[in-house]
């Protein structure tokens, strides 16, 4: 079985930075041989967050999603297993049976060492068979590598605001950002909206005094 752990943790702003760290280094420390970091990314915006993923071996997931979650509430905490047993005995079979093509593309070589076109057919052919090889070889290993050592893929966000006044203050910051904004969308409604009126106006005057001559 391939096991996946998706955590997501909300931690205040400063601490993110702070726990992406340590992560990195209980990974890259205690854990060498039994851990990979695939994936690591910080951002440090208005609302800062952290991404790190993880190959890690069974028995270190728990300690470091508590190691992520322990500054701060779990929002989401999610494990998915897929069987990969078919897909890892179907890989096996068909790397056997190019082994055993390749074998006797090389018998059939060296009794065609006198056919010159032959050599050159059984080359190509071998060629190709040993890159089929050498890729079901690769995929062997990745799978064996992902029954073996759990994926760990951890999200760090801030919370939302740190006290009352927060989004008070962040307000005032884009006060005057959001005043000339609102400025220069006024001052384009007035040129959009300046013709029609006039057309509007002149159109009721024109009514009106076709109006008071019928009147009359």
């Amino acid at each position: 079985m391939a096991y996946e752990h998706y955590l997501t943790a909300q931690l205040p702003t400063k601490e993110i930075k702070s726990v992406c760290h340590k992560l990195q280094l209980l990974c890259q420390q205690e854990m060498e041989k039994e851990s990979t970091i695939l994936h690591s990314s910080l951002s440090n915006d208005e609302k800062p967050y952290g991404r790190i993923h993880f190959r890690i071996h069974p028995n270190g997931v728990d300690k470091i999603i508590d190691l992520a979650s322990e500054q701060g509430g779990v929002i989401q905490r999610e494990t998915k297993a897929e069987d990969l047993q078919d897909v890892i005995i179907d890989n096996q079979k068909r790397l056997e049976m190019l082994l055993q093509y390749q074998s006797r593309l090389v018998e059939l070589e060296q009794k065609s060492a006198s056919d010159i076109d032959t050599l050159i057919k059984v080359a190509e052919k071998l060629a190709s068979v040993q890159s089929d090889i050498e890729y079901l070889q690769g995929k062997k290993a990745k799978l064996l590598k992902r029954t073996q050592m759990d994926a760990v893929q951890i999200e760090l966000h801030s919370k939302s605001y740190t006290s009352f006044w927060a989004p008070i203050s962040d307000s005032l910051s884009h006060f005057g950002e959001n005043l000339s904004d609102g400025l220069s969308e006024a001052i384009t409604a007035i040129a959009y909206l300046l013709p029609w009126t006039l057309i509007t106006l002149f159109l009721f005057y024109m009514i009106r005094i076709i109006w008071r001559k019928t009147r009359a």
